[in-house]
């Protein structure tokens, strides 16, 4: 699937992290992932992070108000399932999963960030100012 070296390889392979660590395992596997997204348990109590993502709380600062945001309007799991960060690429989905795409090819040091197939971060590189 990713035998050659290329932006666009690097981008697929980065996706396909992204996308597991969202909804889990999509594609067979050999190591369990529950996914972000996923309601499980941790040391046997019960963890549900979704209400982060899909506008259930008052979770994300807009212009320092206290909002929702569904961040998960592009599609939701299926398009993340199917390798693409969402359906609609003016989803706030898109942006969020596209900006981690980014983020974590630059994080991971991929050789061909920022290149034509691979492209560089568009976000806030102030993660502080992102998530206060």
């Amino acid at each position: 699937m990713f035998q050659q070296n290329t932006a666009t390889n690097q981008y697929k392979l980065v996706a396909a992290l992204v996308n597991t660590a969202l909804i889990g395992n999509y594609s067979v596997g050999k190591v369990a992932v529950n996914g972000i997204l996923v309601p499980g348990d941790y040391n046997g109590k019960a963890v549900n992070l979704l209400p982060y993502f899909n506008g259930g709380y008052l979770s994300t600062n807009r212009n320092n108000v206290a909002s929702s945001v569904n961040f998960i309007d592009g599609g939701g799991a299926i398009p993340l399932a199917q390798g693409k960060p969402a359906d609609d690429e003016t989803s706030n989905q898109y942006k969020l999963v596209t900006h981690l795409y980014q983020y974590i090819g630059a994080a991971a040091g991929c050789s061909s960030y920022g290149m034509d197939g691979f492209p560089a971060y568009q976000g806030s590189t102030k993660m502080y100012e992102l998530h206060k």
